[in-house]
């Protein structure tokens, strides 16, 4: 049985960022792809079938998911690195 996540609700702000977000040709490929996994999730579409679209794996998924729902849009962009050593 697949693990569920509980995702809280989007705002209408939220949602038309991340529509606009999903559907850019300037945004780098990592904010769109995570914008799709988003909505798509927020539509019902099960974790398994959006790593198979999007061709990433389950875990990934789940990751952004909790990012978006504790950080929301903010969640969307990478942490900083340490950088080199």
């Amino acid at each position: 049985m697949p693990k569920r996540i509980k995702l809280r609700t989007l705002t209408n702000e939220e949602r038309t960022q991340l529509e606009k977000f999903s559907r850019s040709a300037t945004k780098s490929n990592r904010i769109v792809e995570r914008a799709k996994m988003i909505l798509l999730a927020y539509q019902g579409v099960p974790v398994e079938q959006i790593s198979n679209k999007l061709d990433r794996s389950v875990t990934a998924v789940y990751l952004r998911l909790k990012r978006f729902d504790k950080e929301g849009i903010a969640g969307l962009q990478d942490k900083p690195r340490r950088g080199r050593k």
